[in-house]
């Protein structure tokens, strides 16, 4: 039954863990068509990742496909969200409101669908990273930044970093990252700049 399913998957009763192509089916819908293709990159990205660096590819898929669930939702409606879901929000997250998706997603994704805080945590910071970030998390945010829909300067060498040392890669990135916000104007979120300081002192 639909519902019994959804609700098993819901509480992780038994054990479960939901059906990739159940949870594509249950998340497609709430995207834009036009990000499904991202999405899905970034699902397979994430998996061949996880293979490589020894991450459960089962985790790396489920938080790449719920990585963007909310991303649809208007900037009034994250925040009703956030209140919601208990989730206070300080001046630089409503400064930064291109993030609250990843903000109301993990929630989101604990609520409806039970994810562990493994998967909640890589959905939480796939858009401003953080220092010491898990294995998952690293994955999730590189799998999100280079997967094959990514076509910016300066994507192919993180793609290669990611091959061979992913804190490097996540240097790159979260670098990459800052120049992008700065080029819009923007001020960065303090997790990305501390992260980035973080990656860039653990180089040899």
């Amino acid at each position: 039954d639909p519902d019994a399913y959804r609700e098993i998957i819901r509480r992780r009763l038994y054990g479960a863990q939901p059906e990739l192509s159940w949870l594509r089916e249950q998340v497609y819908p709430l995207l834009k068509p036009e990000r499904i293709a991202h999405v899905s990159g970034c699902e397979s990205e994430a998996v061949r990742l996880a293979a490589l660096w020894g991450e459960d590819p089962e985790l790396a898929a489920e938080a790449a496909i719920l990585h963007d669930a909310t991303k649809r939702w208007s900037l009034q409606e994250q925040i009703r969200a956030c209140g919601s879901y208990g989730v206070p929000l300080g001046r630089e997250e409503l400064d930064s409101p291109a993030i609250l998706h990843a903000i109301t997603g993990a929630s989101f994704a604990r609520e409806e669908f039970g994810v562990c805080d493994a998967v909640y945590g890589a959905i939480r910071w796939h858009t401003t990273g953080r220092a010491d970030m898990t294995l998952l998390e690293k994955i999730v945010y590189l799998a999100d930044t280079v997967e094959p829909n990514r076509d910016f300067p300066g994507v192919e060498q993180i793609r290669r970093a990611c091959g061979t040392d992913l804190d490097e890669a996540m240097s790159l990135a979260l670098r990459r990252s800052l120049e992008h916000v700065e080029e819009r104007g923007k001020k960065p979120h303090p997790a990305t700049a501390e992260a980035a300081r973080w990656y860039e002192e653990r180089k040899p």
